[in-house]
């Protein structure tokens, strides 16, 4: 078996304290008065006056109500004998952080309610519903996660100056606001006031003073977000509210709400409960409102069983204000030696969550979710932290569900801490530059990041799953299951690390990136030693893993370090991977395929260690926080309630021996409000608790259940609603060997049109303009591969911004088209064929297959694979006709909405996609289409990309001069070499081998020797049409001749570049890695990539090169255009 390390200890249920009062005990009651004697029939009135006369031994029992007042903790316990802070078992206490704000409200124009106050305030509730601050864009509480109420940059932005039209819009004076700002990199966050603002005008100057890594030659302003809040002329929404200097408090009541019902509430104080020096101490089962607890410099303390509700506030981001006005933010803390937090619940942190710091530190059992609303990585959901002084802090996070995040989930700083039994995920919601378990340096030494799920790492932009960053030294991540992270599952940079026995798939770029090459030494980190070649002692094994990479490059080095055994190829056979259950089937090629290492690998059944995450026939772990009941008895009898909150209803069936069984229902709103227990069972002495979802719980001696003592038990498996609300169910075909996005993929282009063409069937020239070879869909013979063969028609495509439009000409041959019906096959009236797959996570999903006739009718059919409910959706959103002409030529127009091929259009990364054509009687065969993909026209994984984005419109002009090769005179053009010598003779030829058979460019070299260090270019001269900065669509048809190139070195190919000068020397070749090819299986392909050309540049040319290869290449139709901005 697997070695285990939980809370559970392997046993279903577990009895947490049972607090007896006994002659010590003082008690407290909002009916009591703090001049009686603290005893149950005298309680005092405040927990202060209660905690203050504690001695070592003694428990404060504070009975139900709501309690407004600042507690300090400033007396400890003894090892044996803590000091115990309890909420009286089976009453609700509230710590709350939030007083009533009384006067009379008075209505004004827009619904608009003004009272007066003297109270100053940053958060505002209605009840224990959270209102928002009036801003700008608006943003309600079910958008905090969503870029809806964030302004974005446009172009011409830059540091320090933002440029929004929509800013003008607004007409408002915004001076001396508050803006917060996710700029540049976007992984930080700044709040600052709002100065020098001409208002009605569309830039907003800002103070931030960033390193010159961050600034200069640097082309991110264009896309940051921002919002601003503070000013009363941005309160225009539900559920909004602003308070002026002199005291008036304006809201707007949340929609469907009356005013006379508001109950308004500000929140006035950070802490319910703090202490420093504390030894000792136990604190357990309250519920915290609109504040939190902190505890610093202590030592052996407890929190346990208690819910916190808004714990911690900070309007904007204090940790990041300007010099003189920055401050710690606020927050739930503990540093100190051995203290503990378990059982616990926090939601809705505006800032960071928890906060563990110092030595041997434990978080366990805890749910932390919806954290972070600024975006930026100075808050997480946990941080684990060492202290100054202490080597080796090992502080433990271990069986806590962490979700929804707009940063990184947790962080971990400080030697031999261990991040274990954590179910984390949906993180990098409002951020870029994100992981969702961060780590890095040499801090990280020891760092054990193991039997984790991880997933759903959701930022636009480098967003990755368990990160050892800069310089690590020394991680060990193993045993994590980790699947939907938009880039890298795992990222393993620096040296000495382990990584081993993970389960990774349906992730982005890779599964595991295993940094090799020299390590970038930042001059913020030079005080470490950089590698020259990382992971050189580092371990890679037992992994299974689809896509292991060490760079970034579509070229891969060998992997680094010690690396073996680990599965890459063909599908798993997991268990059942929808279900989360991701355990090898015993008919897995994963069983007995891993290697043992001493001190490295687990126990492990069979002859070898199994790869991947778990053990065949071993422990089936699961991550995550459990939920659990809480048992207390009042004057009516045995009561219930749950320990941590719930996402959906949870049915318990609670029996004990020899009586009927009773049926209880939880919610979402009353998980946390004692249920009464059949007299019969309050009358046994054990009783089960049973779930469907989470098994069993069970206290074996109800007796011991009175008064003051109260009883815990765990159930038997982790709360794991939270992925199945969230739909995270990895979007993955298990038994499907996928790869990686492959360098040599065909490309096509929807080029963007404001004016959509009439779907009438007749391709109107006005309609469909800019058709051309170097935009058009050729559809080439299937039957005969030679080249040059006549085609059997083309189509363009079009993008609106809301639907894909095809306009297809299908050439005149073979037998008549058929005005009425519509049959595909051999017998049938031949037509065109549309396939589609979206192209997910690395995934091609299920292809919808369309057919469309000469007569017009238009059929979807479930030969690519989906299901006949959803082909028929598929049908009924397009729109298509046709029309035949007199010459025996016929032509057809499709309409198709992006959003009805099922898939979330920001989680596409491109369309696979073929245009197929069935002509039948013609003479070179039936069967015509863009790309030969190997088998069926619908069988996408050969098939080609379609891009689709307003950026790359139609109007915009092919900048280049006789791409297509047809003139004799190939000026502009020219062929030049990387050596002085001439260029051979024949090198560059204009040939008849085009795919329409019309004239091409050849690039042909034979010696070996020579091309070891040649290049040999055909360029294009673009200094007079290009500027800088910009981004440019880059396209032509290749098409390697024979196998593939015989390649001399590691960049041996071909590739195409836009070349970039700078301060008139040579700046780099901007585009070149990602189109080298060696092979286009010996047909033509259609190629394209947007080439961004940074600021401060000078492009020259355009470069088509053999380098460093031996081979014939062709090239045609080549076309540069200007991207949208």
């Amino acid at each position: 078996m697997l070695r285990r390390i939980s809370i559970l200890n392997g046993v279903v249920s577990v009895l947490a304290l049972s607090f007896v009062a006994s002659a010590a005990d003082v008690f407290v009651s909002p009916a009591g008065d703090d001049g009686h004697l603290g005893t149950l029939a005298r309680p005092f009135r405040t927990i202060q006056r209660g905690v203050s006369s504690l001695q070592p031994g003694d428990t404060c029992f504070v009975r139900g109500g709501r309690y407004r007042e600042p507690v300090i903790l400033d007396r400890s316990g003894l090892p044996g004998k803590p000091l115990r802070i309890s909420a009286y078992p089976g009453e609700t206490v509230v710590l709350d952080g939030t007083v009533p704000v009384t006067g009379t409200l008075h209505r004004g124009e827009g619904g608009v309610l003004t009272t007066t106050t003297d109270l100053s305030f940053e958060q505002l509730f209605t009840g224990e519903t959270m209102l928002m601050e009036a801003r700008w864009p608006n943003c309600a509480m079910d958008q905090i996660f969503t870029r809806d109420g964030w302004a974005t940059a446009g172009p011409k932005s830059e540091y320090k100056l933002l440029r929004d039209p929509e800013l003008a819009e607004t007409g408002i004076d915004w001076n001396g606001a508050t803006a917060i700002l996710n700029v540049a990199h976007q992984f930080w966050s700044w709040s600052r006031t709002v100065g020098g603002y001409t208002p009605g005008s569309d830039t907003l100057p800002y103070h931030i003073t960033m390193n010159e890594y961050h600034t200069k030659g640097r082309n991110w302003w264009h896309d940051d977000f921002y919002y601003l809040m503070g000013k009363r002329d941005a309160l225009d929404a539900p559920g909004e509210w602003h308070l002026a200097s002199d005291g008036t408090l304006s809201v707007i009541a949340p929609a469907g709400m009356a005013s006379d019902g508001l109950n308004l509430r500000a929140k006035q104080r950070d802490y319910g409960l703090q202490g420093s020096g504390l030894k000792h101490v136990q604190i357990s089962g309250f519920r915290f409102f609109g504040c939190s607890f902190r505890l610093l410099d202590c030592e052996d303390c407890v929190v346990e069983y208690c819910n916190l509700l808004y714990p911690s506030y900070a309007r904007g981001v204090p940790n990041a204000e300007e010099k003189g006005k920055r401050k710690p933010c606020p927050g739930t803390t503990v540093r100190g030696k051995r203290n503990t937090v378990r059982s616990c619940s926090f939601e809705y942190c505006p800032n960071f969550g928890v906060i563990l710091q110092g030595e041997k530190n434990v978080i366990e059992n805890c749910l932390v979710r919806d954290v972070n609303w600024a975006g930026t990585l100075h808050y997480t959901a946990v941080a684990l932290r060492g202290i100054k002084g202490v080597e080796q802090p090992a502080n433990v996070a271990r069986h806590n569900t962490l979700y929804n995040v707009g940063n990184t989930i947790l962080g971990c700083s400080g030697p031999f801490s261990v991040v274990e039994y954590n179910h984390v995920h949906h993180g990098g919601l409002i951020s870029a530059d994100v992981s969702l378990i961060y780590t890095s340096m040499p801090s990280a030494n020891g760092i054990e990041f193991r039997y984790n799920w991880v997933h759903d790492s959701l930022s636009p932009n480098h967003s990755l799953g368990i990160r050892g960053d800069d310089k690590t030294r020394g991680m060990r991540v193993h045993h994590n299951v980790i699947w939907n992270v938009a880039k890298n599952g795992i990222v393993a940079k620096g040296g000495k690390n382990r990584v081993y026995n993970n389960t990774g798939f349906a992730n982005g770029a890779s599964d595991i990136y295993f940094n090799s090459g020299p390590e970038r030494d930042k001059w913020w980190q030079q005080h470490v030693k950089a590698y020259e070649n990382q992971n050189e002692d580092s371990l890679l094994i037992n992994n299974c893993a689809p896509a292991i990479v060490s760079t970034g490059r579509p070229s891969q080095p060998p992997l680094p370090g010690d690396n073996s055994n680990n599965f890459s190829k063909g599908g798993p056979k997991l268990v059942d991977p929808a279900g989360f259950d991701f355990r090898p089937r015993g008919d897995s090629p994963l069983v007995d395929a891993g290697r043992a290492v001493e001190g490295i690998t687990a126990p492990f059944e069979g002859k070898a260690p199994d790869i991947g995450a778990y053990e065949h026939g071993g422990d089936h772990w699961l991550p995550g926080h459990r939920n659990g009941v809480c048992l207390s008895r009042s004057d009516v009898g045995l009561q219930i309630r749950l320990l941590l909150p719930v996402l959906e209803e949870i049915k318990v069936r609670a029996e004990a021996v020899g009586t009927k069984p009773t049926a209880l229902s939880f919610t979402p709103g009353n998980w946390h409000v004692p249920r009464a227990l059949s007299r019969a069972i309050s009358a046994g002495t054990t009783a089960t608790f049973t779930t469907a979802e989470w098994g069993a719980a069970s206290v074996s001696d109800l007796t011991a259940v009175s008064g003051a003592a109260a009883s815990r038990a765990l159930f038997a498996r982790p709360d794991l609603a939270s992925a199945r609300h969230a739909d995270s169910r990895p979007k993955f075909d298990y038994e499907h060997s996928y790869t990686a996005d492959p360098a040599a993929l065909p490309s096509f282009r929807a080029y963007y049109t404001s004016t959509a063409p009439t779907i009438d069937g007749d391709i109107a020239e006005g309609e469909w303009p800019g058709w051309e070879a170097t935009r058009s869909v050729p559809m080439a013979p299937l039957t005969k591969i030679e080249e040059g063969l006549p085609l059997g028609g083309e189509g363009l495509i079009l993008f609106d911004g809301a639907h894909l439009l095809f306009g297809v000409r299908v050439s005149a041959g073979g037998d008549a088209p058929r005005a009425e019906g519509g049959l595909w096959g051999p017998q049938g009236t031949g037509g065109v064929e549309f396939d589609f797959a979206p192209f997910s996570r690395r995934r091609v999903g299920k292809a919808f297959v369309l057919h469309g006739y000469p007569s017009g009718k238009l059929e979807s059919v479930t030969d690519g694979g989906v299901d006949a409910v959803s082909a028929g959706r598929f049908s009924k959103a397009a729109d298509y006709a046709a029309q035949i002409h007199d010459d025996g030529s016929w032509t057809c127009e499709l309409r198709i909405p992006v959003d009805a091929f099922g898939v979330d259009v920001s989680d596409i990364k491109h369309l696979r996609f073929n245009l197929g054509l069935r002509k039948n009687g013609a003479p070179n065969g039936p069967w015509f289409a863009a790309v030969r993909t190997g088998g069926t026209n619908y069988d996408l994984d050969g098939g080609a990309a379609l891009h689709f984005a307003k950026s790359v419109p139609m109007a915009s002009p092919n900048l280049l001069t006789g791409g297509d090769f047809e003139a004799e005179d190939s000026t502009p053009w020219r062929m030049s070499t990387n050596a002085r010598e001439p260029v051979p003779e024949g090198t560059f030829q204009r040939v008849q081998q085009g795919r329409r058979g019309d004239w091409c460019m050849q690039i042909q070299a034979d010696d070996a020797e020579t091309m070891k260090k040649r290049v040999f270019k055909w360029t294009h001269p673009i200094a007079d049409v290009v500027q800088a900065p910009g981004k440019y669509a880059l396209s032509y048809e290749v098409r390697v001749v024979g196998k593939k190139l015989s390649a001399k070195d590691t960049m041996g190919s071909f590739n195409s570049y836009v070349h970039v000068q700078r301060n008139g020397k040579s700046g780099g070749n901007v585009g070149q890695r990602p189109s080298m090819i060696t092979s286009s299986g010996d047909r033509w392909l259609r190629r394209e990539f947007v080439i961004d050309i940074p600021p401060g540049g000078s492009p020259t040319m355009v470069s088509l090169q053999l380098h460093r290869a031996t081979g014939t290449v062709l090239i045609d139709n080549v076309c540069l255009v200007r991207c949208k901005e």
